[in-house]
């Protein structure tokens, strides 16, 4: 749904009828003229994302002391998305007033506020997946979002999930492409899964890692042990030593919402 804002206090009452909601928490992200869309501004450019890592790189090495704070890739992440180097990041906020101020700050025409929300909406969901042959995967979803009413897409900023994403962006080209080919592998595996023998995967995850038996998905536990998943690993482990050599493929599709420390003055400002 479009709004047309003219006025600021038009703006705060549309606004106040959203947070008035108590059935959602809200997230808000303002955008000037120059924006073309919301992707996270590495996914804007091919040539970007095949240099993530070399990006990351080298933003490190140039000033070390700018990240002496950072306990993990996610907090570098973050610190290098505020310093504006293209990252996977997305800025949004809890306040709608700050999203307004980026949404009016530098553009010559008119600017835009997304309104984010922290329930995945089933149905823009189950589109997606079915674009890409997986239709039986919302099943997966579906199942989730039953047991979580409230702050379904929220996570913790040091959780071993957020390392493992975070540390993505520091693998090589290769390494990924290998990595999503092994993932879309998975995918298409417990969507046959689901269709041929009505189970979920996510209801046995728990004890699936430690399972030496062969199973229906002894495939991608196999690739788990593969370069390109051990070096994805390791360098999860040198922040977090206790990091498991384990992930749920799923949760890759979701998108994440995160609150981050601050790490300098700047960033509190």
């Amino acid at each position: 749904m479009i709004h047309n804002i003219q006025t600021v206090s038009n703006y705060i009452e549309e606004i106040e009828k959203l947070i008035n909601n108590k059935h959602h928490n809200y997230y808000f992200r303002g955008q000037d003229d120059a924006f073309c869309n919301t992707l996270p501004a590495i996914f804007r450019s091919r040539k970007l994302l095949d240099n993530e890592d070399n990006l990351f790189n080298d933003f490190l090495m140039t000033d070390p002391q700018l990240f002496e704070k950072c306990r993990t890739n996610f907090e570098r992440l973050a610190l290098m998305e505020h310093y504006h180097l293209p990252t996977r990041l997305l800025d949004v906020s809890s306040n709608p007033l700050i999203a307004l101020f980026f949404a009016v700050k530098g553009g010559q025409g008119n600017g835009e506020v997304y309104v984010y929300k922290d329930e995945p909406n089933p149905d823009k969901l189950a589109e997606m997946l079915e674009q890409r042959g997986w239709q039986n995967l919302i099943a997966e979803y579906k199942s989730k979002n039953k047991l979580t009413s409230h702050n379904y897409f929220k996570k913790n900023a040091f959780s071993n999930e957020m390392q493992l994403e975070s540390s993505l962006a520091r693998q090589s080209l290769a390494d990924k492409a290998a990595f999503f080919q092994s993932i879309k592998n998975f995918y298409k595996l417990d969507n046959d899964y689901i269709g041929q023998q009505h189970k979920l995967w996510s209801h046995s995850y728990d004890s699936y890692f430690d399972d030496q038996d062969s199973d229906y998905f002894a495939e991608f536990k196999r690739d788990l042990q593969t370069l390109p998943f051990l070096r994805l690993f390791e360098e999860a482990k040198r922040d977090i030593p206790s990091f498991a050599n384990k992930l749920n493929p799923l949760e890759l599709i979701v998108p994440k919402i995160v609150t981050i420390k601050r790490m300098s003055r700047r960033m509190e400002n």
